[in-house]
């Protein structure tokens, strides 16, 4: 019986039928909420929220890593002054991750209308994404980098003006380096695991599968992520960078 009602709530919902449902707890809350017992005093009044910037959670990036960072950005021909926007394409669970030629229709509109940097980031398991970058996005301000350490990830991250990803670590990461970012969520509930941050853009599409176990996909073919628009992460980009500009970059 409870695996009918689950079935008939989403299929409801997904035909506008079902009655509104309050937002779920937010996993960063739930977390907190587990620890209060153990600081003896309650966290509510000091708990972070995405509305208060002040109090999301952080990574700490040392001067040491970002002269690092500077020594290989000046190898790839990254000026000091240059603006990074760092994606991300990869996801642990592919269906999770926007097709690759997706976020290669980004780069070019991005790289055509700002004097941007773009850097792809990922792990060594997301190299086939990138040799499909490579082919598809083949400007020499675009730079492919799948060998970094969590560190260095973060920290390019950080230098960023913009992050575009999929419901991923790294997203979270980026949240937590205070960098603007758009986040792709597909099957996971961005509702309760969105990055937690008050410059975070959540783009989703609701399906009649969601929320999804995230075992296996019944749409393999097109998981639903893919439902995002490259239109719509375009046009959110802008409204972090501003208007587009004349480049003077040659191609």
């Amino acid at each position: 019986m409870i695996g009918l009602e689950s079935w008939l709530t989403r299929h409801m919902w997904a035909f506008g039928g079902a009655p509104a449902q309050p937002d779920p707890v937010h996993e960063v809350e739930t977390n907190l909420a587990v620890i209060e017992p153990l600081l003896g005093k309650p966290m509510s009044g000091s708990r972070p929220r995405p509305s208060n910037p002040a109090g999301r959670v952080e990574v700490f990036v040392t001067d040491q890593d970002r002269r690092a960072l500077t020594a290989r950005t000046k190898t790839l021909g990254i000026p000091d002054d240059a603006a990074i926007v760092t994606i991300h394409p990869g996801a642990t669970w592919r269906p999770r991750a926007w097709r690759p030629e997706r976020f290669a229709e980004v780069a070019r509109e991005l790289l055509a209308r700002y004097p941007v940097h773009i850097c792809f980031v990922g792990t060594t398991e997301d190299l086939d994404i990138a040799d499909r970058l490579m082919i598809l996005v083949p400007d020499r301000r675009a730079h492919f980098l799948f060998d970094l350490r969590l560190m260095e990830t973060a920290t390019l991250i950080e230098r960023s003006v913009l992050f575009i990803g999929n419901d991923s670590g790294i997203a979270h990461v980026a949240a937590a380096c205070g960098t603007p970012l758009i986040a792709l969520y597909g099957p996971q509930d961005p509702r309760r695991f969105r990055p937690w941050s008050a410059r975070a853009i959540t783009l989703h599409k609701r399906v009649p599968c969601f929320p999804c176990k995230q075992t296996i996909c019944v749409v393999p073919s097109n998981p639903c992520v893919n439902l995002i628009f490259v239109e719509e992460v375009v046009r959110n980009a802008e409204a972090v960078l501003g208007p587009p500009v004349e480049i003077s970059v040659a191609p």
